[in-house]
């Protein structure tokens, strides 16, 4: 009887370890999918910033296309006008500066749209590289262990 009392004792404190191994197991994926929807929210958060970003740009590539044809506008009723030569090169002067403008701004919005693309190819790397990560150490936590079947 004592024997029999003993065995069931060593079974019970077994399947509590067991238990609390499973429960530790269930702590850490949910932990990791806590982290991977974190990732998933950065990831979103930046592909909303590279949005609005973009649209900013094209507003102000919008802006610039409008000031080149106002631009284009004043210099055809000053050519209407019969103004002086002096005030057509004043107007040039403008008209270049515009485009110098005009081409900075298309040079920042590369830059921009590179550096956004770079950050978002990096992130989706790591986020890939965690999500195999944690896929890997489910698959080592989920396979049997041959220790076990041994007993």
């Amino acid at each position: 009887m004592y024997a029999r009392e003993l065995e069931v004792g060593r079974k019970e404190k077994r399947l509590a370890k067991k238990e609390e191994a499973l429960n530790q197991r269930e702590e850490v994926v949910i932990e990791l999918q806590a982290k991977l929807s974190a990732f998933n929210e950065i990831l979103e958060e930046q592909r909303v910033q590279q949005i609005v970003a973009m649209e900013s740009l094209q507003k102000l590539q919008r802006e610039l296309d409008g000031k080149a044809r106002d631009s284009a506008l004043a210099e055809e009723k000053l050519k209407a006008k019969g103004e002086s030569l002096d005030r057509r090169e004043t107007d040039l002067a403008r008209r270049e500066k515009d485009l110098a403008f005009k081409e900075e701004m298309l040079e920042r919005r590369e830059k921009l749209l590179a550096e956004h693309e770079l950050e978002a190819e990096e992130k989706e790397r790591t986020l890939e590289e965690r999500v195999r990560r944690f896929q890997a150490a489910q698959a080592v936590q989920v396979a049997p262990s041959p220790r076990r079947w041994r007993r």
